[in-house]
C-alpha cells in the first residue's frame, strides 16, 4: 500500500486513497492516477517522499527512484 501523511485540509484527498487502495492495492506511485486529483505534477511532487511496497518478489517505487 501508500503510506501518505496528508494535512487536514487535504483530508478528502487522504480518504479517496484508503477508498481506492480498498479496491485495488497500489504497487507504483502512478498507480494514483485511478484516485481523482492526481495527475503528472502531483505524483512527480510525491515521487522522492512515497513508498510503494507490493507483493512478495515485485518491484515497486522507493523514495528516491
Amino acid at each position: 500500500g501508500v503510506d501518505i501523511i496528508y494535512p487536514p485540509e487535504h483530508r478528502k484527498l487522504a480518504e479517496q486513497i484508503i477508498q481506492q487502495r480498498a479496491i485495488h492495492p497500489f504497487y507504483f506511485v502512478e498507480d494514483l492516477r485511478a484516485v481523482s486529483g492526481f495527475g503528472d505534477k502531483r505524483i512527480a511532487a510525491l515521487r522522492g517522499l512515497v513508498y510503494v511496497e507490493g507483493p512478495a518478489g515485485r518491484e515497486t517505487d522507493q523514495p528516491g527512484d
